[in-house]
């Protein structure tokens, strides 16, 4: 399905209302997400095998990293029921906490999606001797 619409965000955003009226259980819709991770790197290859034949061996270089990356993620958490159990449960407590506590949305999505990048950007700009005290 991802294939077709070469985009994880979309599918996610698609079942995520589902799951929250109760239609899928979080257990079922685990996998599927696994695979529009998967899915969603094809955008990034076929890009890479249209770009310019002296950026060629760079860009598809990155396209297999970004693929490599999700497979790995995926053999990391998911073969292995425990490991599988874990995101669930984090999962399920974030939407529990957010759901009591609407604010904390917010609060996350700005901590890791600008604090925590503008800390690691200030520490490219300080040096890596910095970095590693």
């Amino acid at each position: 399905m991802t294939i077709l619409v070469q985009s994880s965000s979309i599918f996610t955003s698609a079942i995520t209302p589902l799951m929250g009226i109760g239609a899928i259980h979080i257990d079922r819709m685990y996998p599927p997400t696994l695979g529009s991770n998967i899915g969603t790197t094809v955008t990034g290859i076929l890009a890479a095998l249209a770009s310019d034949p002296t950026g060629f061996k760079a860009s598809f270089q990155v396209a297999l990293c970004h693929l490599f990356f999700n497979i790995s993620g995926i053999l990391v958490w998911y073969p292995v029921p425990f490991m599988r159990k874990i995101s669930i449960s984090l999962a399920k407590v974030m939407g529990e906490t957010v759901f009591k506590y609407r604010w904390f949305a917010f609060c996350y999505l700005v901590l890791l999606y600008f604090l925590v990048p503008l800390a690691v950007f200030g520490l490219s700009l300080v040096g890596w001797e910095v970095s590693v005290f």
